[in-house]
């Protein structure tokens, strides 16, 4: 039996499944709203998980996954579609089973679970018989080298894509069916331009290879000469585009924009604009525009997080980083370039981060570097020869969560109890921030952001190191205090101020440094209302 059952679910599976379908995506909602729609959520993944093997339906968990991820929940649509293809196989469904973990290792590349994914995509490439008479090779093969692609592995990538080229070669006529989302043509258009991606991935990784680059542009001028997708061929414009900047043929690459932009307007793809936004950004600033280039990604990733689309925050972030590496290594002092170029570049690094991590509300990065300001102030004080130090603990507070940049929006707004691989992904933003750092040449802001939660009795991540810099302590009270009485938590009900500030000095001496806590308290009667906010100019 290969064939999808029609039994119908049980009436309430039924009716959380039309619940949860018509959610409308999760970056939109408010706190409120995005609490119940993730209790919803769980519901149905607890009534599938209890439902009898001869009442689930492949294709309304098929159709209940895809919308966990458009909405932005890919986690609970790993969690449907794995526990499914379970099942499916135990009902010896393979087709069914196939389709499942293909979609469960998509839900993990959302997640940035990228050896979790191509684990997905090998098992159900594993149950594929022979002969594949429903042609799912070639899918699973492409996403598969998308996933070695992601992670660097351009050789291991381009093999797979060869691979999907014979597998197409090798089909007999006529095998794809009216269900098919691709026909064998696109898919071979598909393969073409994913070629070319891989090897302008490769060209970046090696430095702007000029050779690679222009083998790029030979993968997307032919990828356009076949019967693409529409979707396919707004990408590859999109990838053409990229590689002409790479080459400084800005008139090319202002011409592929054009294009891609209007026809997604016109083709209703309106869920691909962020990529042509970044492209606009990468374009600004080759040109030297760099207020305009960081606008154009804010717009992108403004408009990418409504659509819930990881993978081009993922992009849109590097486009970002690229940027300001540029604006910091052209000054003979980064820490200069940072507060010379407050309106351009630090504050807008705060604003890219704070459009992502929306849990610890809007202005968490600004609280905390505010409040480890005064912290600072309070234990050296605040005269001419402690000011330039002080200013760093400032801007350590500003830049902790730097990391965070390369985690995806659902993730960190993540309501329901986080996975212990959930948890890994998220502790990554110190070190993933201390990289970031480091590599602008801002040493001390990295020690913060890699130490902001290590802890004075070695129970701290990522190191457990027992003797953190004094910044990265001081920004790390600062950073646990706001983040418990932020009024915009997702998991829990957030603290009073003086309810946060008891568990601070409960953890005086294991998780705090005491003289920083004794700071901390000062600093808070001192003020009795929220640290007032000081612009970084």
């Amino acid at each position: 039996m290969d064939e999808p059952s029609r039994v119908p679910g049980s009436p309430d599976t039924m009716m959380l499944t039309v619940k949860v379908r018509d959610l409308q995506p999760l970056p939109g909602l408010s706190n409120d709203e995005h609490r119940s729609a993730s209790d919803l959520i769980q519901a149905l993944l607890d009534a599938f998980a209890t439902a009898p093997p001869h009442r689930l339906d492949f294709d309304e968990l098929a159709a209940v996954a895809s919308h966990l991820r458009t909405i932005g929940d890919p986690a609970a649509a790993e969690t449907l579609a794995d526990m499914a293809a379970h099942r499916f196989l135990e009902r010896s469904e393979t087709t069914n089973a196939i389709a499942l973990y293909n979609m469960a290792g998509l839900a993990c590349f959302d997640q940035g679970a990228l050896e979790d994914a191509g684990h997905h995509f090998m098992k159900a490439l594993s149950l594929i018989p022979s002969p594949d008479s429903r042609l799912q090779t070639p899918v699973l093969l492409i996403n598969h080298a998308t996933v070695m692609t992601e992670m660097g592995g351009y050789e291991q990538a381009l093999l797979l894509y060869e691979r999907t080229i014979r597998e197409l070669d090798s089909s007999p006529p006529g095998s794809y069916g009216q269900r098919d989302a691709l026909l064998p043509q696109q898919v071979r258009g598909l393969v073409t331009n994913n070629i070319g991606w891989v090897l302008l991935r490769s060209a970046r990784a090696a430095g702007n290879d000029r050779e690679l680059i222009a083998r790029a542009v030979t993968s997307f001028d032919a990828a356009l000469q076949l019967p693409l997708h529409p979707r396919t061929r707004l990408i590859t414009w999109g990838n053409r585009a990229e590689a002409s900047i790479m080459l400084g043929e800005t008139e090319s690459a202002a011409a592929a924009l054009t294009t891609m932009e209007a026809e997604c307007l016109s083709a209703g793809y309106q869920k691909l604009l962020p990529e042509a936004y970044r492209r606009r950004a990468q374009l600004e600033a080759a040109m030297g525009n760099v207020d305009t280039a960081i606008e154009w990604t804010l717009k992108a990733m403004q408009t990418s997080i409504q659509e819930a689309n990881p993978r081009q925050e993922l992009r849109i972030v590097e486009v970002f980083l690229d940027i300001l590496h540029d604006v910091v290594s052209r000054a003979a002092d980064p820490y200069l370039a940072l507060e010379s170029s407050g309106a351009t570049v630090v504050s807008q690094i705060v604003a890219l981060l704070e459009s992502k991590d929306t849990y610890t509300g809007g202005s968490h990065s600004r609280r905390v570097a505010e409040l480890a300001r005064r912290i600072a102030c309070r234990m050296v004080g605040d005269g001419p020869g402690q000011q330039k130090w002080v200013k760093r603990v400032e801007l350590g507070g500003l830049f902790h969560d730097v990391g965070k940049l390369r985690i995806p929006w659902s993730l960190l707004n993540r309501v329901p109890r986080l996975s212990r691989r959930d948890w890994e992904l998220l502790k990554a933003h110190t070190t993933t921030g201390e990289a970031i750092l480091r590599d602008l040449g801002l040493w001390s802001l990295a020690l913060v952001a890699g130490g902001h939660h290590e802890r004075p009795d070695g129970a701290g991540y990522p190191r457990g190191d027992t003797r953190s810099t004094i910044e990265a302590a001081i920004v790390a009270a600062a950073d646990s205090f706001d983040a418990m009485a932020s009024p915009s938590r997702l998991y829990t009900l957030p603290k009073t101020f003086a309810e946060a500030l008891a568990e601070v000095q409960r953890g005086s001496g294991t998780q705090f440094r005491p003289d920083i806590v004794e700071a901390l308290v000062a600093v808070v009667d001192e003020t009795r209302v929220t640290p007032e906010l000081s612009h970084i100019s």
